[in-house]
């Protein structure tokens, strides 16, 4: 089931995940059941799957999170929400991560990771990992893009957010070094508009903030983010752009989203997501046409994320 993942990642992947609670609450929605199995069975992960009754079992623990967090007046509307039970779950530390949403709009799942576990770093927002079946020109074969699914125009300081934490997620999924790329339709200031002063200011920020991880402090277009050549043409000299970025931060929802897509369809990428960031606890939505592969995907990258500098 992870067959389109590289080797090395598989055995990061299912260590990681070993022996984790997972809570799917669907669980009268047959794909859901067979991504279960599945997750028993080839990765030794604990489910705790939704029934009939899933939400008035949990009702306490889901009132004792939502008085957390400031939002017990409305228990009385979401108390047979099987999302905010999970969401329960999660904020007790029963479960260590949380993946719904094939049977609901993703506003309703967001919902119930804001009010059970909110948010380590004021947003929520979103990654797909991309796995091509070739290598970039500068060598890279997975790559987080983002976001791809939540924020449609962030600012400045949600993008600075938002490559922190896909640089984290990329670490914690491959153990390797992110090189994190803010994308643009200008590189380094050859283009002067609002738009391309909005990335320019979120990478200077990123780079001011995170000075460890190869990022240039400045927007860059696609090809010089990702091939050796195009960089140095563009960047001349300049050691912090060398054309391999495996973390590409997109100026807004529509162009994560058209590139993703773009990406898997005609450049036979594998996509994995979207996978929530932001939560203070693994938490992730699903498309309503999720296959079963595709909950599993989602399950194992999510779970993963569980114990790293990506919660609590």
């Amino acid at each position: 089931m992870l067959s389109a993942f590289p080797l090395e990642l598989q055995s990061i992947l299912r260590e990681k995940i070993k022996g984790k609670r997972i809570c799917l609450p669907e669980g009268q929605d047959e794909r859901v059941v067979q991504a279960a199995s599945i997750l028993q069975k080839d990765f030794l992960a604990k489910v705790i799957l939704g029934g009939p009754h899933f939400a008035q079992q949990h009702k306490e623990t889901t009132q004792k999170a939502l008085q957390a967090r400031g939002k017990e007046e409305r228990f009385a509307s979401l108390q047979e929400d099987i999302h905010c039970a999970a969401g329960g779950l999660l904020a007790a530390g029963e479960v260590d991560a949380v993946v719904s949403g094939c049977n609901a709009p993703t506003s309703q799942v967001l919902r119930a990771a804001l009010f059970t576990v909110g948010t380590s770093h004021k947003l929520l927002t979103s990654c797909f990992m991309m796995i091509f079946p070739t290598p970039s020109p500068g060598g890279e074969e997975i790559f987080l893009f983002g976001d791809c699914a939540v924020i449609p125009e962030p600012t400045a300081e949600q993008l600075t957010q938002i490559g922190f934490l896909m640089k984290d997620a990329f670490a914690c999924w491959t153990t390797k070094q992110p090189r994190v790329g803010f994308l643009s339709f200008s590189t380094a200031g050859s283009a002067d508009h609002p738009a391309t002063q909005k990335v320019s200011q979120a990478a200077r920020l990123f780079r001011e903030q995170n000075p460890n991880v190869p990022s240039p402090g400045y927007e860059v277009q696609f090809d010089a983010a990702i091939v050796p050549e195009v960089a140095q043409r563009k960047c001349p000299g300049d050691l912090s752009m060398p054309g391999n970025a495996n973390v590409l931060v997109f100026p807004n929802l529509d162009a994560g989203n058209i590139a993703y897509k773009l990406a898997q369809r005609m450049g036979h990428a594998a996509a994995y997501g979207p996978i929530l960031l932001g939560a203070r606890k693994p938490f992730s939505d699903l498309s309503r046409g999720a296959s079963v592969e595709d909950i599993v995907h989602t399950s194992v990258l999510t779970c993963a994320l569980a114990n790293s500098s990506m919660s609590g």
